[in-house]
Order: C-alpha cells, then structure tokens, then sequence
C-alpha cells in the first residue's frame, strides 16, 4: 500500500472514529430536526431546541417562513463534536433545499445539552440560516 493511500487510509478511520463518539440521542435531535422541516413541521423542529436559547424568536419566525407551503430537505454532516455525556459542542454541515427552488449551505455552531431522558440545542448560530433567505 503506498504512503498517500495509507494517509487517505487513516483519515478515513479517523472521521469514523470521530462520528462514532455523537451519541445517538444527539444525531436523533438533528435527524427530527430536517425531517420536520421536511414535513413542514415547525412546532416539532422548534420542540429540538431550548425555547431559553438565545434568538429562539428569531428562530421560530425565520422557521416558518422558510418552510411555508413547500418544506425544506436537509442534509446534515457533523463536522466537529466536543464533549460529554451532558453537553456537546458541535459544528454541523448543513445543506438546505428549499421546495424545488434554491439551496443554501452553512457550517453552523451549536451546542447540545441532555435536557431529561433527550437532548436539546441550547445554542445555535448563525440563527439566520434558517431563514427564507
């Protein structure tokens, strides 16, 4: 095996390594995230975040309008993911098509705590992406 196929080698076992610490409650949050934007469903992608989180308004109004009548297919890849069993820091890929219109695409900061039994996303930014624009 030469010396680039090696290293191609090790980095790939290296991103699946580093998936394999996102506890599997946390990728739910995001998998029900996208499949309620999908859905047209703001109440429940709202239900993935903390409503104490800083610009939750914001994120609720910005939701809304992006789904409107024609939803929003996501794609989701975790880039980075810091933490613990509590709290994760995270940044996240996120690819946004919006209807059979535009996409969007932006690597977003957020973190997620346990909140109970499930997880919440206490902090998200930019909040902007979510919006129609």
């Amino acid at each position: 095996m030469n010396a680039d196929r090696k290293r191609l080698l090790t980095l790939v076992l290296l991103a699946a390594v580093a998936m394999a610490q996102t506890p599997q409650g946390v990728l739910d949050t995001f998998r029900v995230a996208a499949e309620a934007l999908s859905g047209r469903d703001v109440k429940r992608f709202l239900e993935q975040f903390d409503p104490e989180m800083k610009d939750f308004e914001v994120l609720r109004q910005n939701a809304t309008l992006l789904v409107g009548a024609e939803g929003a297919a996501s794609s989701i890849e975790v880039v980075r993911d810091e933490g613990d069993a509590q709290r994760r820091a995270m940044e996240i890929d996120w690819l946004l098509r919006v209807g059979t219109g535009a996409s969007k695409r932006g690597i977003l900061k957020v973190t997620v705590e346990r909140r109970g039994r499930g997880w919440k996303i206490t902090a998200l930014e930019p909040v902007g992406f979510f919006g129609p624009n």
